[in-house]
């Protein structure tokens, strides 16, 4: 018998459009809201605009795109600009004091840690896939020059459907996984709710001294890190966190000074903060529908 010379079959253009990331522009959209509050600040609008943050998620689940814009501008979470800014600063404060603890691990390079979120990403869906729980991943890292690369990646060789999409802001993060868990409770039936995971991949270690909650519409949730030399690489403020939803995740810790007996630690803030009734912004159309529809049966044989 020859040599079978044959092409695989091209893409069809369905198959070409669910690949890769897309971002979600549902926070640029309430610029607007801030405007008239920051006109007599020149520049500031530019530089929030410049701070906003972005969600990512895959192009396959753009029919959620449409339902979240609504349920963003309905929750009103353009007030959380400006925290969310300035949490970026503390961030950007703390990488000047953590360079000196930068891990010589040879991921410094962007290309290079894309490639290490690329794994880890696959390797925590593939480690649920057979689960009777269905199991959803998440990603958060205060840095995006490492996006290009990664986006490249996902184009080329799609992650499992369950990585439900990224962001460099922990806030927009929350807000995005909210709508999430709002669209599976008007899908399905509390049996079949799934379990919510963040992954904050790491290449040198960064802390977020802030003391925060996470909504309880996200639980049931895990916080995962990675963990170098015993030691994680991430450590967060969570008062009063269970412990068991974390994994490679320390608690950060305020170092009592000798005025420390007169200190008093501040209340957590909510991550992602959105008002009780913005769940009857969302809309669950029939493409969200036949989306659920679709991985249920994928799930099942």
């Amino acid at each position: 018998m020859g040599a079978n010379n044959s092409k695989p079959p091209a893409p069809s253009p369905k198959q070409i459009y669910n690949r890769g990331m897309i971002e979600l522009d549902a926070f640029v959209s309430n610029i607007g809201k801030l405007n008239q509050a920051l006109s007599s600040v020149q520049g500031a609008t530019d530089a929030i605009k410049r701070a906003l943050p972005k969600i990512h998620i895959t192009a396959s689940q753009a029919s959620y795109a449409a339902s979240f814009t609504a349920f963003v501008s309905a929750a009103a979470v353009a007030v959380q600009f400006v925290q969310v800014y300035q949490g970026q600063q503390l961030i950007a404060e703390l990488r000047k004091i953590r360079e000196e603890l930068v891990a010589q691990t040879g991921l410094d390079a962007p290309e290079k840690f894309a490639k290490q979120v690329y794994r880890y990403i696959d390797m925590k869906a593939s480690g649920t896939k057979d689960s009777r729980r269905e199991h959803l991943y998440f990603v958060y890292h205060p840095d995006n020059d490492w996006h290009p690369t990664f986006f490249t990646l996902v184009k080329s060789q799609p992650l499992p459907e369950t990585f439900y999409g990224m962001s460099e802001n922990l806030d927009a993060l929350c807000v995005w996984m909210q709508f999430v868990r709002i669209t599976f409770t008007k899908t399905r039936k509390p049996r079949d709710q799934p379990v919510f995971h963040i992954l904050i991949p790491g290449y040198r270690p960064f802390a977020i001294p802030e003391p925060l909650t996470f909504p309880e519409a996200l639980q049931p949730l895990c916080i995962h890190g990675l963990i170098n030399n015993c030691k994680p690489y991430v450590q967060m403020n969570l008062p009063g966190a269970d412990e068991d939803m974390l994994d490679g995740v320390g608690l950060w810790r305020k170092r009592q000074s000798w005025l420390g007996v007169f200190e008093k630690d501040k209340a957590p803030r909510q991550l992602g903060r959105i008002p009780k009734d913005a769940e009857e912004s969302v809309c669950v159309t029939e493409d969200m529908r036949r989306v659920y529809r679709r991985k249920r049966r994928s799930r099942s044989h």
